[in-house]
């Protein structure tokens, strides 16, 4: 069973089922369906669709998350949902800034990144510490191989 198909119209049943009820149709339901007594091609497809439409319908916080499913905002398939537009016209926005934002995912990525910068920045950092007399840094960007 697909998870936009409904188990009440799996079983035959309406939404105010007791557990006596949704077990009726669902032995009702399978003895038609099984493919050990079925000819039909399809019959292990529906078969599996009658077992997982009981196992919902029977486990009650699982019956209670589709009747809440449905309740609450059922939505068409395909229909798209605002915060999906809104998430792509913020994509869209970004993509379009002059200057987009550098994500650093992992530890490597950010030693490599900080490379970078203290390679274009080295000059302007090893004259800062030089007018200051502080070596320490400069010696440290001399270890990393950023001397020019």
């Amino acid at each position: 069973m697909t998870d936009t198909a409904d188990p009440y119209t799996v079983l035959d049943i309406d939404r105010g089922a007791d557990p006596d009820q949704i077990k009726r149709a669902f032995r009702r339901m399978i003895a038609q369906w099984h493919p050990d007594r079925s000819r039909d091609t399809d019959a292990a497809d529906r078969a599996a669709a009658i077992i997982s439409a009981y196992r919902t319908l029977s486990d009650p916080e699982r019956r209670r998350m589709v009747d809440r499913r449905q309740t609450i905002r059922p939505m068409p398939s395909g229909t798209d949902r605002r915060q999906t537009i809104r998430r792509t016209a913020d994509r869209a926005a970004v993509s379009r800034s002059p200057c987009p934002p550098v994500r650093v995912r992992d530890g490597a990525s950010a030693a490599v990144a900080f490379a970078l910068i203290a390679y274009v920045l080295s000059p302007d950092i090893r004259a800062y510490q030089r007018d200051r007399g502080d070596g320490a840094a400069v010696a440290a960007a001399t270890v990393i191989g950023l001397e020019r």
